[in-house]
């Protein structure tokens, strides 16, 4: 699919018909067909081309007009009320040198008490750097200098603190995907060191991202934390209501959405997660890719299987994906959050009975991600691919995945994979030529060590209904599971 194509698939409903309408109030009608055409028809190239009567050159001319038609309206959608103000600022040298001081002075300190009913922090930085220049032969140039400095070091301290919350959950999404259960020591520096930086200024944003770290850390570690994450999450909704004009806050307050789901999850409240989950998949691409910033949002797909698991509805989650993930496209570089993704779409699609396209998730990823580094991971998915084809008949294919797997168990010590060794028997069990019932009773005490088991809560194979094999047609019809590889 074209970038053209991607980016006009993901406009919500309304941005496409603003933006539809726009291009016809403007008479640039063409641009309008063209939009019309990739959004609502499958059309090819040649079709398209055909229908706006225009040739070759023409056609990617018009093509690359609309794109930057959808840059501008999404500049616009941005500007408001403080656009004015960003242009003032952007034209501060502009004013100093070309006005007289008086002027300059007068017009600066207008600018300071808006954008501080703004809460625009980083632009006045650049107000009391120009006013300490003005001031630099008079008394005042100390306050203004106090001002700036103080300005310029809350700034830097608040992109450090927003960077340190960055790699923290870089670092927990990494562990995860290792199947990490807790934080380890670089974990536990990080967010002290925001802490730190937090305990030295008074500012709402560090305040906000210490938040994140610290919630995301009680919720997911601490046994006893539910006092202490109601209080901080309380916090922070209140300081998400009283910053309105604040553009992150708008995102974050989906993010302290999640976080009360993770609270709901781990209490065991299914009827506030069954409603946090409704509400949270109007921003199910955003929260999985762009909020992965502040938190490890992927874990939200885990917990929508759980939750259909409770409600009986895994058999239609794929309905309910191929809606809400209509035109979201993964992006490799959230490792974690493609490999979550790509093993809940395989899963939904196995619930659903559409073998092939579980199948086809699981390979999709690794051709896409190289999972040498994340061991763990790639024993569970070739473990649960294995799985598939076993229900497909592709004994062989099976058999080769399986013994891969067994080897690197071999390699690296079984006890580091306790529960994929266990499902690893299951399946040689499947494939093995013994006789029925002994190969029944051997399963099923498989069965009941891998249920009976602890098992990570990120592994695929926690949410794979063991059942499943174990009752398939296969096992009660014939005497042998195998194919005679």
């Amino acid at each position: 699919m074209s970038k053209l194509k991607r980016i006009i698939y993901q406009l919500s409903d309304a941005e496409y018909q603003d933006l539809y309408h726009s291009l016809v109030d403007s008479e640039a009608f063409k641009s309008a067909d063209l939009l019309k055409y990739l959004r609502e028809e499958e059309l090819s190239d040649d079709v398209i081309k055909t229908k706006l009567k225009v040739a070759n050159n023409a056609y990617y001319t018009l093509r690359s007009r609309l794109n930057e038609r959808i840059e501008s309206f999404f500049l616009e959608q941005l500007e408001g009320s403080k656009t004015g103000l960003y242009r003032q600022v952007a034209h501060i040298n502009e004013l100093i040198l070309s006005k007289s001081r008086a002027i300059s002075i007068a017009t600066l300190k207008k600018l300071e008490k808006e954008l501080t009913n703004y809460d625009l922090f980083n632009e006045l930085t650049l107000v009391y750097k120009a006013l300490k220049k003005l001031h630099i032969n008079t008394p005042e140039f100390f306050q203004y200098s106090q001002l700036y400095n103080k300005h310029t070091a809350l700034l830097m301290s608040t992109d450090k603190a927003e960077s340190l919350t960055s790699d923290y959950f870089k670092a927990y999404n990494l562990r995860l995907l290792n199947f990490g259960s807790s934080e380890n020591q670089e974990l536990k520096l990080l967010r002290e060191e925001i802490e730190n930086i937090n305990n030295r200024y008074k500012s709402h944003r560090i305040f906000m991202f210490k938040s994140l770290a610290e919630l995301f850390h009680l919720v997911i570690n601490e046994e006893d934390g539910d006092i202490r994450f109601d209080e901080l999450i309380n916090e922070v909704e209140s300081i998400l209501s009283t910053y309105k004009n604040e553009v992150v806050y708008n995102h974050l307050k989906w993010v302290a959405s999640y976080l009360k789901l993770l609270k709901y999850y781990k209490q065991g409240n299914n009827a506030a997660v069954s409603g946090l989950l409704k509400d949270l998949d109007v921003v199910s691409d955003r929260l999985i890719t762009n909020y992965n910033l502040f938190s490890c949002t992927a874990l939200y797909l885990i917990i929508k299987l759980d939750n259909a698991k409770v409600e009986n509805t895994l058999s239609s989650l794929e309905k309910h994906n191929l809606q809400i993930f209509r035109y979201f496209e993964p992006d490799t570089a959230y490792q974690f959050s493609h490999v979550v993704y790509s093993y809940y779409r395989s899963l939904s699609c196995f619930y659903a009975n559409d073998l092939d396209h579980a199948i086809l998730w699981i390979e999709d990823l690794f051709n896409q991600i190289n999972m040498k580094d994340f061991q763990k991971s790639m024993i569970d998915l070739k473990l649960l691919l294995g799985a598939y084809y076993i229900f497909k008949h592709d004994y062989e294919e099976a058999n080769n995945l399986i013994n891969y797997v067994q080897r690197i168990i071999r390699i690296n010590d079984k006890k580091n994979f306790e529960h994929s060794y266990v499902f690893m028997k299951i399946l040689k069990s499947c494939l093995s030529d013994i006789e029925f019932q002994k190969k029944e009773r051997k399963l099923s005490a498989y069965k009941k060590t891998f249920q009976e088991m602890d098992k990570p809560f990120c592994s695929p194979l926690r949410m794979f209904n063991i059942d499943r094999i174990l009752t398939s047609e296969e096992l009660g019809d014939k005497r042998s599971f195998s194919a005679k590889i």
